[in-house]
């Protein structure tokens, strides 16, 4: 594996140090989707009861709606240069904001005070069912990839791999719950993961893009990519897989 990821860093290097084009900058706005068997977790629980954290249902407001605002939009904006090689293949750097959603409707890693008992600790049944729940994960991040320039007929795309970091920013939840014991309905919602978290991911990817349009100034591009989770569950746990599809508008 880390043979691999020094060779995805070094082609692209060797090919910046053979290009001879000026840069040819970009913007891409994209849709995320993630891939991850893993149920998500709130890694800071807001309340205590003890010494245990978790969630107080008396803390709980009065169900209003059924998902975020924000849910709707897990878009990546990314803005870049790419540079031509000796063999007319491409070379793109860019940064990028991102927006990743993922849902839960088990709950299963869930825990709520009416389950604790004040020497056993979670021993209790609680009252507390999620009906629905959302995760909404901020990141910046940071992509150098390859791409091998083909064309058949008037027909361009390209083809390539790259490797990706990510930090996450933060990280919030939104939660939909049913009380068991008197049928109310209920939301919730609070903030996780920080910046200090110090949540770094790595994501080797796989890119295809394919000219939809040539203006005079303008060339649009439809893009799809898809980033891969190499590091243990333990680290990776907010996201996994990431596949993002959108358009890419480079200025000539």
């Amino acid at each position: 594996m880390k043979a691999l990821l020094s060779l995805l860093f070094i082609l692209p290097l060797i090919s910046m140090a053979q290009q001879r084009n000026t840069p040819v900058f970009y913007g891409q706005v994209g849709y995320n989707m993630v891939f991850n068997a893993e149920i998500p977790a709130i890694k800071h629980m807001p309340h205590k009861v003890y010494q245990w954290e978790a969630l107080d249902g008396s803390e709980f407001t009065a169900d209003k709606k059924n998902k975020p605002l924000y849910y709707r939009f897990p878009l990546s904006l990314t803005l870049g240069a790419t540079l031509t090689s000796s063999k007319q293949n491409i070379v793109s750097i860019g940064l990028s904001y991102n927006h990743y959603v993922r849902r839960d409707t088990l709950g299963s890693k869930l825990r709520y005070t009416d389950q604790v008992d004040s020497r056993a600790g979670f021993t209790n049944t609680s009252y507390f069912e999620l009906s629905d729940g959302y995760h909404v994960y901020r990141s910046v991040g940071f992509e150098l990839d390859y791409l091998f320039v083909d064309a058949i007929g008037s027909y361009e795309h390209r083809l390539g791999f790259g490797m990706g970091i990510q930090g996450i920013l933060g990280s919030r939840y939104f939660l939909n719950h049913l009380n068991t014991q008197n049928g109310e309905n209920t939301d919730f919602a609070g903030e996780n993961l920080t910046l200090s978290d110090k949540i770094w991911i790595f994501n080797p990817a796989f890119l295809y893009q394919s000219k939809a349009y040539s203006a005079s100034k303008l060339d649009y591009w439809i893009v799809g990519t898809a980033r891969l989770s190499v590091q243990k569950k333990y680290e990776v746990e907010p996201l996994g897989n990431l596949v993002c599809i959108g358009i890419r508008v480079e200025l000539k």
